[in-house]
Parts: C-alpha cells; sequence; structure tokens
C-alpha cells in the first residue's frame, strides 16, 4: 500500500508541475504603415505571449484571440496605474484593438474579469523602448 501511496503522490507532482505555464515573450512585429503589430491568445487564464516589447512612440495593433469558452478583457495600465485601454473579448471570438503609443517604460495588462487577475494571475507586461 505504501508504495503505491508513492506512486500516487510522484504522479500527483508531475501532473501539478504540467500545469504550470513558462512566460512566453514576443516582440510586436512593424506593419507597413509604420505601427506595429501582436496577436495575443487568452488561453484558460493566461495570456500568450504574456511578455510584449514594443517601440516607443508607435501605436500597437492588438489582436485578441479568445480560444477559451468564457470571455475575458484586455486592460492596459498607464506607469501610474491608470488604465490606457480596456476592450472585452467575447468567448472564443478575435478582437482588434489599438493601444495608442506610450513612453518607454514596463506596463501591466490585465483581465478584469472576476477573480481572473486575482488570484489566477491573467496578467502580462508590456515592455516599451
Amino acid at each position: 500500500m505504501g508504495t503505491a501511496r508513492r506512486s500516487l503522490q510522484i504522479v500527483v507532482v508531475l501532473v501539478i508541475a504540467g500545469c504550470a505555464t513558462a512566460p512566453v515573450e514576443r516582440s510586436a512585429r512593424p506593419e507597413p504603415v509604420g505601427g506595429q503589430a501582436i496577436t495575443i491568445e487568452m488561453v484558460r487564464f493566461t495570456f500568450e505571449p504574456d511578455t510584449i516589447t514594443a517601440k516607443t512612440g508607435t501605436p500597437i495593433k492588438v489582436t485578441a484571440v479568445s480560444n477559451s469558452r468564457i470571455p475575458h478583457n484586455i486592460t492596459v495600465l498607464s506607469l501610474d496605474g491608470q488604465a490606457v485601454k480596456t476592450v472585452d473579448i467575447p468567448a472564443r471570438a478575435t478582437v482588434t484593438l489599438e493601444v495608442p503609443a506610450l513612453e518607454p517604460g514596463r506596463y501591466v495588462f490585465y483581465c478584469d474579469k472576476f477573480l481572473h487577475r486575482w488570484p489566477f494571475r491573467m496578467e502580462g507586461r508590456l515592455v516599451v523602448q
């Protein structure tokens, strides 16, 4: 019985470890008209990528793709914590939004739906250089 219990504990630890997601980082790609573009996917309670690097002084076109059965949201905060942009994304839908040109810095974006940011940590970083 002890061996079976130990094996079950090992399986549980491996399953939990497999559920953890590694951070995903991408840079916004230039657009032909002088802007920048990035696609963010919402999978369960995560953004993929959860870290985006963009250039200062240029708007960012974000294509938000929900692969989830529940609605999500993207809210981008300014450096002083005010909402710069917020948009709701229905379940299994794609929405395009434009984030205005930003000053250099590390910005936070998150899902403002109940319990998504806390405790599920559905948030990411937008690094403007």
